[in-house]
């Protein structure tokens, strides 16, 4: 398991004082991972889909148009789908340590609160925002981010995941407590 993991793992886990199992979301340039335990160390590491680079890789056009959305979807899809069949029951509390993540809430025009977590409607809102522009609209204010094809990327993999495992919200970790944790 890389250090990367181990470190989110360990920030989930002293972010909860009841013991209960959390699941850390790494959204990876090769590979989504996902952590999930309630001890010291994750009970299980899934490969739940393919990473963010590799996504961006098959967008042919820049914003992605709306086939490069649907094909990079049934890419996720075909990934994600039996990985969520083979893993447990997930927790109801995830966590990730992603600066992508808070900008997709900026996207959506949501605040995140404190402790800052992104919930599952704004990503959806901030896929919607992504799927006009890839049919022609023109990106406007804070939106020029989707033109980019990383941070595409990324919100389709997370939309994806939210959407397939039925994640209602995702805690965004400070990147503070991960360096805390080594």
């Amino acid at each position: 398991m890389s250090p990367a993991l181990i470190r989110l793992y360990g920030a989930a886990r002293a972010s909860v004082s009841d013991g209960s199992t959390v699941a850390g979301l790494w959204l990876d340039a090769e590979q989504t991972w996902m952590v999930i335990g309630d001890g010291a160390t994750p009970a299980q590491t899934l490969a739940l889909a393919p990473g963010w680079r590799t996504v961006a890789a098959g967008f042919r056009d820049r914003p992605p148009s709306a086939l490069d959305l649907e094909e990079a979807i049934a890419v996720v899809e075909d990934r994600l789908q039996p990985a969520l069949l083979r893993a447990p029951a997930l927790p109801p509390r995830w966590f990730a340590a992603d600066a992508t993540l808070a900008g997709i809430a900026r996207v959506a025009g949501t605040h995140l609160g404190q402790p800052p977590r992104l919930l599952r409607e704004p990503v959806e809102q901030a896929f919607e925002q992504l799927a006009a522009v890839s049919m022609g609209r023109p990106a406007r204010g804070g939106e020029q981010v989707l033109l980019d094809p990383v941070f595409a990327a990324r919100l389709l993999i997370l939309r994806e995941l939210m959407h397939h495992a039925a994640a209602m919200e995702i805690e965004l970790l400070p990147q503070a407590l991960l360096e805390a944790v080594r």
